[in-house]
């Protein structure tokens, strides 16, 4: 009798054991339905275009190569108390057309999903080039895109200059490749590129005035340059893309035509920087 007990209380055991085996089995499978569910809540909240790469990734993740789209001028400066619309031409701001052709820039480097756009900016405050910088930086950005428009209210300059990163920095052999990218593409649009090719160094000098080398000036000065080309840490070049100061400038850029080209050639001198084909 007692080992006929025995073997009896060791079959509830083994029972009761597959019991709470069979029920941890069951609590992983509906812990594994709810994660799916929840997994496909997030990604239908994702915006059109949008998925796991999208976004501002650290240098190295898999979110695709951090690209910084730096629209120039933009925001309320509260220093002065008013917008910043950098310089003005027919009908349209340096800003307005800055934020336009970025956003189309940062839309087809997103819909290319080996590439993750960042603004530096979204525009609703004043941001000096060094905070734009940092925002790059932060973003773990490979590449930095500062976008401008040039004014000359005296004479009827036109044309293009890309200024990349000075001969002194780490960064300006591959400054200088995305800039002769973004010139050529530039030039076959007809618009005229300045000075010798279109890519210039500028400085600041003691007094803060500006001072304009050819790219073929490969001194490595020691005085400062635009402060978000120093401050981004990555190859990067601030354009001047036209002047809203020249008719002939301002209607190539001026309507969204324009701008989608202008982004267009962005974009196509970025996939270049990187060996990639655009898709």
């Amino acid at each position: 009798m007692a080992q006929d007990t025995d073997i009896r209380r060791e079959q509830r055991r083994k029972r009761r054991r597959r019991q709470r085996l069979l029920c941890r089995a069951m609590f992983a499978a509906a812990g594994g339905l709810v994660a799916a569910a929840v997994l496909l809540v997030v990604w239908n909240a994702l915006p059109a275009g949008a998925d796991a790469r999208s976004g501002p990734r650290p240098a190295g993740a898999d979110r695709g190569i951090v690209v910084a789209i730096d629209p120039g001028h933009g925001g309320y400066n509260e220093n002065n108390g008013c917008w910043d619309s950098g310089t003005k031409g027919d009908g349209v701001t340096e800003a307005e057309l800055t934020f336009r052709i970025a956003g189309m820039l940062e839309e087809l480097l997103r819909q290319d999903r080996r590439f993750a756009p960042v603004l530096t900016t979204d525009g609703s405050t004043y941001l000096k080039g060094s905070q734009r910088g940092a925002a790059a930086q932060a973003a773990g950005a490979e590449l930095l895109v500062s976008i401008h428009f040039n004014s000359d209210p005296y004479d009827h300059s036109r044309g293009l200059e890309c200024y990349p990163a000075t001969p002194a920095m780490e960064t300006n052999a591959d400054s200088l490749r995305l800039a002769a990218a973004i010139t050529e593409g530039f030039a076959a649009t007809g618009l005229p590129l300045r000075g010798e090719n279109g890519i210039r160094y500028l400085y600041f000098d003691a007094n803060d005035n500006r001072v304009v080398y050819e790219s073929s000036d490969t001194v490595p000065r020691t005085d400062p340059t635009f402060t978000v080309l120093e401050t981004c840490s990555c190859p990067a070049v601030l354009v001047e893309q036209a002047f809203l100061t020249d008719p002939a400038d301002t209607a190539l850029f001026s309507t969204d035509e324009g701008c989608r080209s202008a982004a267009g050639i962005y974009y196509r001198a970025i996939c270049r920087y990187f060996d990639m084909e655009p898709q």
